[in-house]
This record gives structure tokens, sequence and C-alpha cells, in this order.
């Protein structure tokens, strides 16, 4: 599933975006945490993120099942790109590339007549030029697609194993755990019962 979504064009609401940073091969890296909301769901947008998801949150039709109020999950999937749009049939203004999606919530809302969908992802580094359209996108509805996102060099590069991982010309040390404690497997040894000594006597 190499697409978060398989539907294009989705109106996504960009709730709100903060800065921070990330450490990326020992490289500090300034990102943005973006939230991003959908609604109404429907079954067939479920269906279109996962056949499961549909089978969770709807029970016929787009009606939603009332087992569950709230669902939290992270989806496995690759890095995303966003290509958005002020609507359906308008040209792409914003592309976001490399776009990590941490974690997706659905909840039940308006006395449960439908699903709401927040989804929240790391992007960056950003330019100035897409600041800028993340801060128009803030508090409106834009038509959304996703795509898999292509490997840049660095993750090429983290798919080669290591000239220093060989583990089967070195022994296997066991995990360094820094302030952690083992226990060994089994039990422990039996404590040696002392000699009993008289006294006025030396043991032999």
């Amino acid at each position: 599933m190499p697409a978060f979504c398989d539907l294009e064009r989705l109106a996504f609401v960009c709730d709100t975006y903060h800065p921070t940073t990330e450490m990326r091969r020992d490289v500090e890296v300034r990102v943005l945490v973006v939230k991003l909301r959908l609604e109404p769901v429907t079954a067939a947008i479920a269906t279109a993120i996962h056949p499961q998801l549909r089978r969770i949150l709807f029970a016929h039709g787009d009606k939603p099942r009332g087992l569950i109020r709230e669902l939290l999950w992270a989806p496995a999937v690759p890095l995303q790109q966003l290509t958005v749009a002020p609507a359906p049939d308008a040209n792409d203004t914003l592309v976001l590339d490399q776009v990590r999606i941490e974690r997706v919530r659905a909840r039940l809302v308006s006395k449960g007549n439908y699903w709401r969908l927040i989804v929240v992802l790391t992007v960056g580094p950003c330019d100035r030029d897409q600041l800028a359209a993340l801060q128009e996108w803030v508090g409106i509805a834009r038509s959304v697609s996703f795509s898999e996102a292509q490997p840049t060099l660095f993750q090429e590069h983290d798919d080669e194993p290591d000239d220093d991982d060989n583990d089967e010309d070195e022994p296997d040390e066991g995990p360094d755990v820094e302030g952690g404690e083992f226990s060994p497997i089994g039990d422990p040894p039996a404590r040696e019962t002392p000699r009993q000594v008289r006294r006025g006597r030396r043991p032999h």
C-alpha cells in the first residue's frame, strides 16, 4: 500500500502547524508538524485508506458503527508526497515531499452521525514558498492527493549494510543498555553453606 489513500482530491483542512527539529544522519533538520482534518469520512474514503478500516468504522453503507467512538493508529506506509490544490479542478499550488505520517485519529462526532479524520504528519525541510502556502491553507479546505515519495539519496544509503556489521565474525555481547539491569536466564546458583568451626579450633 504505497499511498496513504488511493482516492484523489480529498478536502483536507489544515488546522495547525508548528516548527520543530529532528536528527537525520547526525544532522539537525528543521521540520514542521502539520495537523490535517477531513470530515465527514465516508465508507469509500475508509476503504481507500485500508479495507480493514472500512469494516471497523462502518456497519452498513455510510452508517458509523456504534461499537467505538475513537480510533488511533500509526499507518504502516512509506514516506508520502502530497499535492495540494485550491479546488479539485484547479492546478496544484503546493507539493510537499518526503512527508512522514505520524498518526491518524478517527473520531465519532455530531452525536455519532459521522466520522472525523485527523492526520498528523511531519514535513520538511520547507522553503519560503511552501511555508507561505501552508499559512494560506490554515483554516480552509484544500484538495489533497497522496502518493508514495521517491527515495532520497540518504534513504538509499540507509538500505545498504554497514561494513562494521558482521555478526558472523564477532561474538554477540548482548544489548548495550545504559542504566539497565539484566537477570540471568535460569535459576541462580545455590549458595555454598559455610563450614561450622568449633571454638578454639581452626579449620583444616
